[in-house]
């Protein structure tokens, strides 16, 4: 296969409501759209959207990037082969290339496509063999308690049966409390993911484990400051299931640790790269843990390729049960719309055809950068 175009797109996608993001307010989603062509007429696109305040890149630093890419694709005659078993082949393609992990996700996901189109499956079976058709969805809690109470009551209604709520940006008690409220609510049949997005010490986290111990939750992502801390928890038989998000910056899929104690690795594939969120989900798998696919705040684009992604991983048995982070697209007062992914009783139904991206409705969003 042989890419014969690659156009940049920019759009500008305002948010239902602000986002909050490492103290940054942020009212609009900044998106770079990658619309690629190869030589037997197929069109895929993809998404580069640094996530202000997670991702060490900003999307005004990723342009160039992206046109170094662009000259060096126009170059080749063809790509390496077997690039869907995402085992490092990316990396040998753009060895010696210095790409922020965004650009990475954009470039590699629409170059799958192509080769899904190219063979006329849906993307999820170029990666996997026995992939989902359906990925359960947790439903993403924060705000005030009242907020929090009524979007509960209103996923509970639409099906959902697993929750993640955002924990330590209010005081201990007003968490506790909303906790307490929100296992009653879900019943024992519900599952409750907790986030604290490293917003306390270890004394804080401590004094909140036994605050809570008594309350059955799945896993509590990131509870201290950094991942030292975290391994300090383990030593010290910390009460509460552990998961792993920020950490795995500082971890290697290669030689991803055992880790008892933790039960979930979070993996945002626009922070790492769509091929190496694929090797830290099955170097999770391998260690017993979950891998929990998670949204950065993408559109419609990156979240569809999100949910193919997660429709791969946690295939051992009982992990079709695994519910994913993709219930972001609630907070877009605009999208593109024709990507939209259906959700029926908090389960993404995935297309049984290669992605259909519609140009036209894509390119009315936006605006060209280069090309």
């Amino acid at each position: 296969m042989k890419i014969t175009e690659l156009v940049v797109f920019q759009t500008r996608l305002l948010l239902m409501r602000p986002l909050m993001l490492k103290g940054q307010r942020i009212t609009h989603r900044e998106c770079l759209l990658l619309r690629l062509r190869d030589d037997h007429g197929n069109t895929a696109w993809g998404e580069v959207s640094p996530l202000p305040g997670f991702s060490t890149e900003h999307i005004s630093d990723v342009t160039e990037q992206i046109h170094s890419v662009r000259r060096f694709l126009m170059q080749r005659e063809t790509l390496p082969e077997q690039l869907e078993k995402l085992d490092g082949g990316f990396d040998i393609l753009f060895h010696g290339m210095t790409l922020a992990p965004s650009v990475r996700f954009g470039i590699e996901t629409a170059i799958l496509q192509l080769l899904a189109s190219q063979r006329r499956m849906p993307f999820r079976k170029l990666l996997s063999t026995e992939p989902r058709d359906t990925v359960a969805v947790n439903g993403l809690l924060s705000g005030t308690e009242t907020e929090i109470m009524d979007k509960t009551q209103h996923l509970l209604a639409a099906g959902y049966r697993t929750f993640k709520l955002k924990v330590g940006q209010r005081p201990l008690p007003e968490d506790v409390t909303i906790i307490r409220w929100l296992r009653e609510t879900v019943g024992t049949k519900g599952a409750i993911r907790l986030d604290a997005n490293r917003n306390w010490d270890m004394r804080q986290a401590i004094e909140f484990a036994d605050a809570i111990r008594d309350v059955h939750i799945s896993y509590i992502e990131e509870p201290v400051r950094n991942y030292l801390e975290i391994l300090q928890l383990l030593n010290n038989d910390y009460p509460l299931p552990l998961a792993l998000d920020e950490s795995l910056a500082v971890l290697k899929p290669e030689v991803f640790p055992s880790l008892p104690g933790v039960h979930a690795v979070v993996i945002k594939p626009t922070l790492h790269g769509f091929e190496r969120s694929m090797r830290f989900a099955r170097a999770a798998n391998n260690k017993g843990m979950a891998a929990i696919i998670s949204s950065a705040f993408e559109s419609n684009v990156g979240l569809a390729y999100l949910a193919e992604l997660a429709a791969c991983v946690n295939l051992y048995p009982g992990g079709s049960r695994v519910a994913c982070g993709l219930g972001t697209a609630d907070w877009f007062a605009e999208n593109v719309q024709q990507l939209a992914l259906p959700v029926h009783q908090g389960a993404i139904i995935l297309p049984q055809e290669p992605i259909t991206q519609h140009s036209a409705v894509i390119e009315s969003l936006t605006e060209p950068v280069h090309g």
